[in-house]
C-alpha cells in the first residue's frame, strides 16, 4: 500500500520524495509573491530591517548584554550574554516562563562566541513583542 511508503504512515520509515512537499511550498510562495507585488515585498523588507535594528538596539542597551557582531544584518543578529554570568540555556529557560522563545544557543557550535544566541526578527513581530522580549531579558540578566 502506498500509504505505508509515506511519512504519514510512519515518519521514520517514510520513503516519499520530498518533491511533493517542495512543489506545494513553491505554489504557496508564488501566490504570496504575486499578491504582494514589488511594492509589497519592498515594504516587508523595510519593516523587517527596521524592527530587527530596533530589537538589536533595545537588547544591546541592557547591562551585561551586547551585540556580538557589528556587521550589517537583515533579520538575524547575535547577542552575547557573557557579562551577565548566565548561560544562554538558563536565559532561554527563564524566557519561556514569559512565553518567549529565546535565541538559538550558539555556545556549542561556536564556542569562540562565548554565551551567545542568534535572534531573528521578522515582519510578524510587533514593537510590543520586541519590547516584551527586551523587558524579559532585562529581568533575566539582572
Amino acid at each position: 500500500m502506498l500509504y505505508d511508503r509515506t511519512s504519514y504512515g510512519s515518519r521514520e520509515k517514510g520513503k516519499e520524495f520530498t518533491g511533493t512537499t517542495t512543489g506545494l511550498w513553491a505554489i504557496t510562495a508564488g501566490v504570496y509573491l504575486a499578491l504582494m507585488g514589488p511594492q509589497g515585498m519592498e515594504e516587508v523588507g523595510q519593516t523587517i530591517m527596521q524592527r530587527a535594528q530596533y530589537a538589536a538596539r533595545r537588547i544591546s542597551e541592557i547591562k551585561g548584554i551586547k551585540q556580538a557582531m557589528t556587521t550589517p544584518f537583515f533579520k538575524e543578529f547575535v547577542v552575547n550574554f557573557d557579562q551577565t554570568g548566565k548561560t544562554v540555556r538558563d536565559i532561554n529557560k527563564s524566557l519561556l516562563e514569559d512565553k518567549i522563545f529565546g535565541g538559538r544557543d550558539l555556545s556549542r557550535e561556536f564556542p569562540e562566541l562565548g554565551q551567545s544566541a542568534l535572534y531573528c526578527v521578522t515582519e510578524i513581530m510587533t514593537k510590543e513583542d520586541i519590547d516584551k522580549l527586551a523587558d524579559a531579558l532585562q529581568k533575566v540578566s539582572s
